[in-house]
C-alpha cells in the first residue's frame, strides 16, 4: 500500500482552516490511487526547535545543527501506523487570557517538556507514517508571516525528517511575508532541501527565487479553498440569516483584529459610509476567537451588529451568500464569499498575501492596505465602484474562479 500523508491543520479554531484542510484531504483524496493520511501539522515534539538556535549561523552551521535535529527526530521512529482521519473537526472555544499565554510562552514548558523526551512516545508514532509514505506533503496554512516565526521552522525540518526517510517532500498552500534578512537565510536553506513547492501567489513566488529558493522547485498553485462549494441548506441558513438580520441589503464586514495594525476609528468610518449608502453592516469572521475583541470595540463605538458565533465553513459561505456582498481583510473569508458568488472588496491585512492572491486571480478592484496612510479613503472609492458595478464584478469573479479551480485541479493530478 502507498500512501500520501497530509500535515495540516485537524483541529482548528479558524474555520479557514477548517475549510483548507477540508479541500486538501478531499482533493488529494480524489486525483490520487494512493490511500491518504492526514496528521495534526504542530505536534508538541517540535517545540524543542527554534529559530534562536540558528541565529547569526553560516549556510554550514545551520545544515549542521539542523542535520542534527532530523537524526534525533529519525531515531524515534518505531511506532504505529495512524489512522487515516477523512474529516477536519471544527473545535471553537474561547482563547486564553493573554496573561497565561504570555506566561506559558515565557517559561516555554513545551519546549522544555518535549527536551526531556516527554512527547517522544507519541511522536513516534507519527514518525511511522513518514516512513510508508510516498509523500508527505505540508500545508502550513499562512505560517509564513512576520508574526510567526518557530512554527514554520519546525514544519519544515519535520518533513526533511520525512525526507530522510524515504518520502518525498513538499509544501503547498502559503504566502510568503516575512521579510527579516536573518529569518529568509533560514528558511531558504531549508526550502532548497524540499522535493517540489506550491505557492499560492505570484508575488511570493518572485519574492522566493529573488531570496534564493532554486526556481525549478517553485509550482503557482492558487489556494485550495477556492475549490469549496457553500452547503445549501436553505431551512437552517434561513434560521441563522433571520436571527442575525442577514438579508441583500447587509454588508458582511470581517476584520483581522490580531494583526494589531488596524485602528478602530479606521473601521467605524467604513461602518458609517455603509450606513450613508443605505446598506446594513454586520461584523462576523471565520475566526472569532481572535477578532471577537476587536469586534466588540467597533461596536461600542458604531452602534454595529456582530455575529458573536462561530460556524462550520460550509455553513458560513452560505450564510455569506445573501449579504450584498462583503469587506475583509481575512484571505479565507474573502475567497469563501467568491465562491460563494458574492462580490466581495478585500483589504491587506500584513504585507502582502491577500494583494498577490487577488492579482492573480484578476480581480477588478485593487487591493488597499490598512499599513498605509489614506486606505479607508481607498476602500470608499472600492465600494462605490462596487454598488454602481455589481453584476460586472460577478461575471468577472465567476469566469476567474472557473480557470483557477482548473489550476488547481491540474496541480493536484500531477502529485
Amino acid at each position: 500500500m502507498s500512501y500520501i500523508t497530509l500535515v495540516t491543520r485537524i483541529k482548528t479554531l479558524n474555520i479557514g482552516n477548517e475549510a483548507l484542510s477540508s479541500e486538501l484531504i478531499k482533493i488529494v483524496s480524489d486525483c490520487s490511487d494512493d490511500e491518504v493520511l492526514a496528521l495534526e501539522r504542530a505536534p508538541n515534539h517540535l517545540s524543542q526547535f527554534s529559530f534562536s538556535q540558528l541565529r547569526g549561523k553560516n549556510d554550514f552551521e545551520i545544515d549542521s545543527i539542523v542535520n542534527k535535529w532530523i537524526d534525533k527526530i529519525v531515531g524515534l521512529c518505531h511506532g504505529e501506523l495512524q489512522d487515516f482521519k477523512n474529516s477536519v473537526e471544527l473545535v471553537y472555544k474561547v482563547s486564553e487570557p493573554k496573561v497565561i499565554s504570555k506566561i506559558r510562552s515565557k517559561l516555554k514548558l513545551r519546549g522544555w517538556l518535549a527536551k526531556t523526551g516527554y512527547y517522544s512516545k507519541q511522536y513516534s508514532d507519527r514518525l511511522k507514517n513518514f516512513s510508508e509514505s510516498r509523500v508527505v506533503l505540508l500545508n502550513p496554512a499562512g505560517e509564513l508571516n512576520p508574526m510567526s516565526i518557530d512554527p514554520p521552522l519546525r514544519m519544515l525540518v519535520e518533513l526533511l525528517a520525512a525526507k530522510e526517510l524515504g518520502a518525498k517532500v513538499g509544501v503547498t498552500n502559503f504566502s510568503y511575508e516575512i521579510d527579516n534578512l536573518d529569518v529568509n537565510k533560514v528558511l531558504v536553506n531549508l526550502f532548497n532541501r524540499m522535493d517540489f513547492i506550491y505557492v499560492r501567489d505570484q508575488l511570493s513566488l518572485n519574492l522566493l527565487v529573488n531570496l534564493g529558493v532554486d526556481e525549478s522547485l517553485l509550482r503557482l498553485v492558487p489556494d485550495l479553498v477556492f475549490m469549496s462549494e457553500p452547503e445549501f441548506n436553505s431551512k437552517e441558513i434561513d434560521n441563522i440569516c433571520k436571527e442575525y438580520g442577514i438579508d441583500h441589503s447587509s454588508v458582511i464586514v470581517v476584520i483581522n483584529g490580531k494583526t494589531g495594525l488596524s485602528d478602530v476609528k479606521d473601521w467605524a468610518k467604513v461602518v458609517d459610509v455603509l450606513r450613508d449608502r443605505g446598506l446594513k453592516p454586520i461584523v462576523m469572521s471565520n475566526e472569532l476567537s481572535s477578532d471577537i475583541k476587536f469586534a466588540m470595540e467597533l461596536k461600542k463605538i458604531s452602534c454595529v451588529d456582530v455575529v458573536e458565533k462561530q460556524f462550520s465553513y460550509k455553513i458560513y459561505s452560505e450564510v455569506v451568500s445573501r449579504a450584498n456582498f462583503i469587506v475583509s481583510n481575512r484571505l479565507h473569508t474573502s475567497i469563501l464569499a467568491l465562491t460563494a458568488n458574492t462580490p466581495v472588496i478585500p483589504v491587506e491585512p500584513i504585507l502582502r498575501k491577500i494583494r498577490g492572491v487577488f492579482g492573480d486571480f484578476d480581480y477588478p478592484l485593487n487591493v488597499p492596505s490598512v499599513r498605509e496612510d489614506g486606505w479607508v479613503d481607498q476602500l470608499v472609492s472600492n465600494i462605490d465602484f462596487l454598488i454602481a458595478n455589481r453584476d460586472l464584478v460577478l461575471e468577472k469573479s465567476k469566469k476567474s474562479l472557473s480557470e483557477t479551480r482548473n489550476k488547481i485541479l491540474e496541480a493536484y493530478k500531477d502529485l
